[in-house]
């Protein structure tokens, strides 16, 4: 983070984000391509209105867009199809989230969709089904990665002759092949994780992960951070230095991050760059989902009404749904409500 705090504070000038810095620092206004330019066919046919509007809006925004969403309005859903059509775009995307979990989540979902993408990061701490789309998965998969196999053979049986070797003058011969070998075994790892890297539509990491080494020499068309509304403005950066456009996902009404210095919550880092672009341009850049899939209305409205200016609505098939409706579950006086208030006083 601190790195990234020192690239900016040079003035990223030259870099890929050059033009995309001064907007979300309000120093240069945001532009959308002219109206009725850009049209989509969803690959997800189940999309509903404000999801397919705010597709719309993402695709037409040539530097900066913040998707609202409220929980349970499928805010991941309308993320993977942001990915699908940029990807069908041509565009090169680098996917982020703060938590390991949140860009697992977005690898498999579109794990289902033939996407070429690799996910960055330990093994041990990704999900079990996503290893696949691992990039140390893709690169034993690749040509280099089989001739550097090769050559390791090669460099076993090499040792095995020099432990049988007296001869001065052959033992340094076989010391100095070995060197060549090992040598030439390192830029073909290097190389395979170039080649998996240069062939992925989509890399998907944690906002640290994107100051990889193994990125150091990619830049991007798009950057997309999920959850950006729970990460720290400067762990964005680290992602957003990387290209020229941002899509910003989240809800600003939400927990925001954890900050542990209270003075450095004071000093600014409790707002949240997705907050404060929120308030810098509003609707200008910004589109809210407002159908939820996951609780009965009443369960909902409260929040729909202090919060979203009573803007979310409950999708019919969660709108009325109660305990009792589920398989093996009897009406009783703690399932035939929808809403129990307790006071825990006392």
């Amino acid at each position: 983070m601190k790195d990234a705090l020192i690239q900016l504070s040079k003035g990223v000038l030259k870099g890929p984000a050059a033009d995309l810095v001064p907007v979300l620092f309000g120093e240069r206004q945001p532009t959308v391509s002219k109206k009725g330019t850009v049209t989509f066919t969803p690959f997800n046919k189940n999309l509903d209105h404000s999801q397919r509007d705010a597709i719309l809006k993402a695709l037409s925004s040539k530097d900066v867009f913040l998707l609202h969403g409220p929980p349970g309005t499928g805010k991941t859903t309308t993320v993977v199809e942001i990915v699908l059509q940029e990807v069908k775009r041509g565009s090169k995307m680098l996917a982020c989230a703060a938590s390991n979990i949140a860009v697992d989540n977005i690898v498999e979902r579109l794990a289902t969709h033939r996407v070429k993408m690799v996910r960055l990061g330990h093994p041990a701490r990704l999900l079990p089904q996503v290893l696949d789309s691992a990039l140390d998965a893709k690169v034993l998969r690749g040509d280099n990665s089989s001739l550097a196999n090769d050559i390791r053979k090669e460099m076993k049986a090499l040792n095995g002759k020099l432990l049988k070797t007296k001869d001065r003058n052959t033992r340094r011969e076989i010391q100095k092949e070995l060197r060549t070998l090992s040598k030439e075994e390192r830029k073909r790892q290097q190389l395979a994780v170039t080649d998996v890297i240069k062939d992925a539509d989509v890399i998907l990491t944690t906002l640290t992960g994107a100051f990889s080494r193994k990125l150091d020499n990619t830049t991007f068309d798009l950057i997309i951070i999920d959850e950006a509304a729970q990460a720290l403005e400067i762990a964005c950066w680290m992602a957003l230095l990387k290209g020229s456009r941002c899509i910003l996902a989240g809800d600003h009404l939400q927990l925001p991050p954890t900050i542990q210095s209270v003075e450095a919550e004071r000093k600014g880092l409790g707002r949240t760059l997705f907050e404060r672009l929120a308030d810098l341009y509003g609707d200008e850049v910004m589109s809210m989902l407002t159908v939820q899939y996951r609780m009965h209305e009443l369960i909902m409205n409260w929040s729909s009404k202090e919060l979203y200016s009573s803007k979310i609505k409950a999708h019919s098939s969660v709108a009325t749904h109660m305990l009792f409706d589920l398989e093996n579950v009897k009406k009783s006086t703690s399932t035939e409500p929808t809403l129990l208030l307790i006071d825990t006083t006392g």
